[in-house]
């Protein structure tokens, strides 16, 4: 007959599992002795390691010693590789157009390094209202509104995110629906009928507010990899990314249920969340 040690992980209905005990039964027969469940083998841990080795190695490097600290001190002449960053900025805060007519978003962009190779990218979450070129070119299309995100990104997948706000308006509409400029209801966080654009540390969210904080239909745009819908605890944690939004109903400040979409407008998940039992400041959200 073979023995063989092996131990329960029947954790909470079993007490040899919830002691860790070992157990040396027959391997034609490797179950637990207490609740008969199928046994995981157990292995050895490795023995340490021997100390006469180590007292070997630490002699061999008393030895070499001249040629390690030479080595720390050619590390520390090497200039420091500079910090990588890019930062995006745009010539328009908002768009207002009649069906028809085009406009031209443009980015600037700074990196560090300046010779840093950047991307940039123009998405929309509203192909039905606007056209979008890859050049930040647009074309009114029908009425409605639509926001354009804008991301810079070097090769080491460092961002910056910006959004533009923008708005259509039919042949029929009068002058006076569209803001004029430098009016006051052109400028980011002013209400907009009944949305109201809203920043916060991980992005920005355009929809209906109560207090202050989301409630309502609204739309959410990230700009930054951050948790969401963390109160969701029946589920797998969700993600969001730069460049992606939730779009959907929210309630005392995050998210009850809707759809979270890729910067390339393609569903990325649904979320269908309890509401939230006390208000929620998504001003306390980090990016991580």
């Amino acid at each position: 007959m073979a023995l063989k040690k092996g131990v329960c992980k029947n954790f909470e209905n079993c007490t040899l599992a919830d002691n860790n005990e070992i157990q040396e039964v027959d391997s034609s027969e490797f179950r637990c002795a207490e609740c008969g469940k199928e046994l995981y083998e157990y292995k050895e841990p490795p023995k340490p390691f021997p100390l006469k080795l180590i007292l070997i190695i630490v002699a061999a490097l008393l030895l070499i010693g001249g040629g390690v600290w030479a080595f720390f001190g050619l590390i520390k002449d090497r200039p420091l590789k500079p910090e990588e960053s890019v930062s995006l900025s745009l010539n328009k805060e908002m768009i207002s157009l009649y069906v028809g007519e085009s406009d031209t978003l443009k980015a600037t962009v700074y990196s560090q390094p300046e010779d840093a190779i950047v991307s940039v990218s123009f998405t929309t979450d509203n192909s039905n209202v606007i056209n979008l070129g890859n050049d930040g070119a647009v074309k009114a299309i029908d009425q409605g509104e639509a926001s354009i995100i804008v991301i810079a990104q070097i090769e080491s997948g460092i961002a910056d995110t910006s959004w533009v706000k923008v708005s259509i308006y039919g042949k029929t509409d009068t002058v006076d629906k569209i803001p004029p400029v430098g009016d006051d209801s052109s400028k980011p966080g002013t209400s907009l009928g009944k949305s109201k654009e809203t920043r916060f540390p991980i992005g920005k969210y355009v929809g209906e507010l109560k207090n202050g904080i989301p409630e309502g239909s609204g739309k959410f745009y990230y700009s930054c990899h951050v948790q969401i819908a963390k109160h969701d605890t029946d589920n797998p944690p969700h993600y969001a990314e730069a460049g992606d939004w939730f779009d959907g109903t929210w309630g005392n400040g995050d998210i009850v249920s809707g759809a979270l979409y890729s910067k390339d407008g393609k569903i990325k998940e649904k979320i269908f969340a309890p509401k939230r039992y006390n208000p929620y400041d998504l001003h306390k959200e980090k990016c991580q």
